[in-house]
Formats: structure tokens, sequence, C-alpha cells
């Protein structure tokens, strides 16, 4: 063999161990990811129509905008025209009453009489 393709041989050699070394590489971190674990979304973070939503909760697509009117539910993400959705999720969290309220929080004793005249005003 001549000198020219000793060296492109050798060349070759080099270069199909770094090849294989990388595709090791590779296939180690294929691997890792395969231990972690996958994000998947729940089923009930659909994207529903108004129809939909009102189904689900046994009211008429005509409530559910009233409700986004008066700020019981979030506003729906629109897709174009006609095609606002509601992730149900989101839905349902915004109707979940709120966390009752802890001890330290609750003020003791009597109202002050200032107090009780600006509750009654408020109303």
């Amino acid at each position: 063999m001549t000198q020219d393709k000793m060296t492109l041989l050798s060349c070759i050699k080099t270069l199909k161990q770094e090849v294989l070394q990388q595709l090791e590489a590779i296939e180690e971190r294929v691997l890792e990811m395969e231990d972690q674990p996958v994000f998947t979304q729940p089923p009930d973070d659909k994207w529903f129509t108004a129809r939909e939503l009102g189904r689900h909760f046994g009211i008429s697509p005509g409530t559910i905008y009233d409700w986004v009117k008066k700020g019981h539910i979030p506003q729906g993400i629109c897709f174009g025209p006609r095609q606002t959705r509601w992730k149900l999720s989101d839905v349902e969290a915004f109707l979940r009453p709120e966390k009752t309220v802890r001890n330290s929080d609750r003020r003791r004793g009597r109202p002050s009489k200032v107090r009780r005249k600006e509750d009654f005003y408020s109303v």
C-alpha cells in the first residue's frame, strides 16, 4: 500500500472511533431520559367551549358568558373569532371556595361601633 492510503485508513479508523464514542454518549443520554418522568396533561386540562362547559356544569352557554361578565369564572382564551375556550381545571379552581380563615386572622372581641357603622353603610 502506498503512504497516502495508509494515512487515509488511519484517519478513517480514528474518525470511526470518535463517532462510536459519540453514539455511546447519545445512547447514555437517551437511557437517562427514559428514567425521567414524562410530562402529560391531565385529562381535565382539555380546552372547553361555552357549550361543553355549560353541559359540564348543567347550565346554558349564555350563563357561562354571564358568569364571565360578573367575574365568577375567568375570561376564556380567544383562539379566533367565535372561538373562545376555557380550561376546565382553571374554571374549577376559580369556582373553588377560598380557604377558611385561620384563627390567628380573626379579630377577637366585639367590633367597635365605628366598625359596625362602616359595615352598615358599606352595604
